[in-house]
């Protein structure tokens, strides 16, 4: 994949902290090109809001990797198990994996009971081949409240993603746009 790098051997301060007086999450720069990567770990931070059930958009989340553009694919792989339970607000989702892919989901299966429902994150890091991946483009199954899927890549976990109410919505980091 095509993208940023930083060494994956310290903690990433996704826990709620920023870089002080940045407001933005740090990282350092390493350059790498390659047809695909194993992504080992996928980190969301869930949006620190309290507002009604706002914060609580990740319930029936899964994070998935592959080669298929389409998030619904048997193609690609389940990395780590659904969330069932409601994240905090603000809490820090870790999920371990090794898969190989170009794409990094986040999907999330209509609720039961519910016909519909929105995906909402606040920010989402992916440790490719050992190294923070901060490159590729984002993209979801449509934008709620110009909520735009760039802004789950922003650096900023003060921003955040969201998908209009709609059946099985998703979000998705394609890390070779452009393909090779």
């Amino acid at each position: 994949p095509t993208g940023t790098f930083k060494p994956a051997t310290a903690p990433v301060p996704l826990q709620g902290s920023v870089q002080e007086g940045s407001g933005r999450l740090p990282l350092t720069v390493l350059s790498r090109t390659s047809k695909s990567g194993i992504v080992t770990r996928v980190t969301i931070v869930n949006q620190d809001v309290t507002e009604s059930s706002a914060y609580a958009r990740l319930r029936y989340a899964q994070v998935v990797v592959g080669d298929n553009p389409d998030a619904w694919s048997t193609k690609n792989t389940p990395c780590g198990s659904r969330m069932f339970n409601e994240p905090a607000a603000g809490a820090t989702i870790v999920v371990e994996c090794s898969l190989r892919g170009r794409y990094v989901f986040v999907r999330l299966a209509t609720r039961p009971g519910d016909t519909e429902d929105y995906l909402q994150m606040a920010e989402i890091t992916v440790v490719l081949d050992g190294k923070l991946f901060s490159g590729g483009v984002a993209s979801q199954s449509d934008t709620g409240w110009s909520l735009e899927a760039s802004k789950a890549r922003d650096g900023n976990p003060a921003t955040r993603s969201s998908t209009t109410f709609a059946d099985n919505s998703w979000w998705r980091l394609d890390m070779m746009p452009g393909g090779v």
